[in-house]
């Protein structure tokens, strides 16, 4: 359903529930509805983002692919479709129940590669490695993978970048029948070859170094030339190691290695060292062949970004429902059971009775209340409207007015709030933020705190031009996993407080992105029973 609200600002809600009660004369229908505006909204949002990630999935000009460790194939974009001689991606799913058997060439390479990846930590690049078509010919490719894991640690699927290089590595076979048919080849292929002799002295070099690094074969003369003007100094020693073990005659896999180009850039590539060896096969030197993996290192990031993000954005979103689900709905249907019973059942209640009933009924919607801000606020902090507006103000009035809310809750419980705040400090800080961390903490440590208790909020000033706040409590305190945990949202940290009062942990993670606004940091230090104390700073205008 859609309706306006008194601001002429479209809402969508749900018909939650509907209810048909007979009086003696009229049948009165009462009805439910939520505001689900924010729920559509933030589902608006992780859709546009799902379809940006389709459209570098579609359109990247490499091939890409999830498999699992059986063998099959879980998706696979056009451009690897293409490169196999298959229609779609489609039919490449639908044909493929094993690729060890039906895409490797040699069967015993893919659980070589699988079991790599499970011991990998990261992406791992393999060269040259053969893979058969949909019409039985073979192609060559160089492959770049990784494991991909679930919420729990386990394995849940492989990816992979498949880059065709059949026509390279052809060329390279021919080129090493004939010197010359090498070189008149080389000068055109779309990657930078040289050639060293054993002395470590440039014999030839092609002409695309030029194109790619801007220094001439006139500049790089020799091997230490080679390494001092082209190779980034972080990756020398990498490469000083290749050197040797191409001179002792050894062929190795491909290393991806920063370039540096004549004008003081930089950019990524992948580089391959191939000994030359005499009829006896003794060696007469080495090559190497330079390919620029700048937009394969692009997709790569590009894409290991979006995943992060989609991840955030899924945890984000569970928590949301989450909260809708339960955390919301739970305590309505317990007011609306108290309304009943005042409703049903008022004319025959004592006045002590329907005195504690709308006691309960108060706190409910006090409960209740706070957390709609809470969910309000975090909603507009993910969907950048909250806005940022720090002034200078003195922090004793602040402090007082924000203990002064959480006063009627601590009295219930007979604990006392008290303060150490010097009259002299002044903030520079966002009003209403620092106000929603100082109560949300002083609640948290209310609600915590047995009765009988003490909580305790303290400030002074640190070095670096800044205030920090200390909120200390007497209560049950936490174990090292859940104070590690408390303010990551897809981790649960929920628990009721010392009487069962509700709580969802949003409050806390509301306070991490306010202090972080500010430029700091909020921490805790606890321990099972021995209660807690939260910590975090925000700029001083003294």
């Amino acid at each position: 359903m859609n309706f306006e609200s008194k601001t002429r600002q479209e809402l969508i809600t749900e018909l939650q529930k509907l209810q048909l009660h007979e009086a003696e004369k009229n049948a009165i229908l009462n009805g439910i509805t939520a505001n689900i505006t924010e729920r559509v909204q933030t589902e608006k949002a992780l859709h546009d983002r799902d379809e940006y990630l389709r459209d570098i999935f579609l359109n990247a000009p490499i091939g890409i692919f999830h498999s699992l460790g059986d063998g099959q194939f879980l998706m696979a974009n056009p451009a690897l479709a293409e490169m196999l001689g298959y229609s779609s991606p489609e039919e490449i799913i639908k044909a493929t129940s094993d690729m060890t058997t039906q895409i490797y060439a040699d069967p015993q390479v893919r659980p070589r590669i699988i079991n790599a990846l499970i011991k990998a930590d990261g992406w791992i690049h393999y060269d040259d490695v053969i893979w058969r078509k949909k019409d039985n010919s073979l192609i060559r490719v160089d492959m770049t993978g990784r494991k991909v894991l679930d919420a729990s640690g386990a394995i849940e699927y492989f990816e992979g970048f498949i880059e065709d290089i059949t026509a390279s590595k052809r060329a390279e076979e021919a080129l090493r029948e004939s010197e010359e048919k090498f070189k008149a080849i080389a000068n055109y292929a779309a990657s930078w070859e040289a050639w060293f002799n054993r002395e470590g002295k440039l014999v030839w070099m092609n002409s695309y170094s030029t194109i790619l690094t801007g220094f001439t074969p006139e500049e790089i003369i020799t091997a230490e030339d080679y390494l001092s003007m082209v190779i980034a100094e972080e990756d020398i020693p990498l490469v000083l190691e290749k050197f040797r073990d191409a001179l002792q005659g050894k062929s190795g896999d491909d290393v991806e290695i920063r370039i540096n180009r004549k004008d003081g850039s930089k950019f990524w590539a992948s580089i391959s060292w191939r000994p030359i060896l005499d009829s006896n096969g003794k060696s007469l030197g080495f090559r190497t062949s330079t390919k620029d993996i700048t937009r394969r290192k692009w997709v790569e990031k590009e894409l290991e970004l979006k995943n992060e993000q989609l991840l955030k954005t899924n945890a984000e979103k569970d928590k949301f429902f989450s909260i809708i689900a339960h955390d919301l709905r739970n305590p309505f249907s317990a007011f609306l059971g108290l309304t009943k019973m005042m409703v049903d059942d008022l004319y025959s209640m004592k006045p002590e009775e329907i005195q504690k009933i709308a006691m309960t009924m108060r706190t409910s919607a006090t409960n209740l209340y706070n957390l709609l801000e809470n969910l309000l606020e975090w909603s507009r902090m993910k969907r950048g409207i909250t806005t940022f507006e720090p002034i200078q103000f003195p922090l004793m009035p602040e402090i007082s007015g924000n203990i002064a809310s959480e006063i009627e809750a601590a009295e219930k419980k007979g604990i006392v709030i008290t303060y150490d705040i010097p009259e002299n400090i002044n903030v520079y800080a966002d009003r209403y933020m620092l106000g929603a961390t100082i109560r949300n903490l002083l609640s948290n440590a209310v609600k915590f705190t047995p009765r009988g208790g003490k909580v305790h909020l303290k400030t002074a000033e640190i070095p670096g031009n800044r205030v920090e706040f200390s909120i200390s409590d007497t209560g049950i305190g936490m174990s090292r996993e859940i104070s590690a945990s408390l303010f990551l949202l897809d981790v649960d940290t929920t628990r009721k407080g010392t009487e069962k009062e509700p709580g969802t942990g949003l409050g806390l993670i509301l306070c991490k992105e306010f202090v972080e606004k500010h430029g700091g940091t909020i921490r805790v230090e606890s321990g099972e029973g021995k209660g807690s104390t939260f910590y975090f700073s925000i700029p001083s205008a003294n």
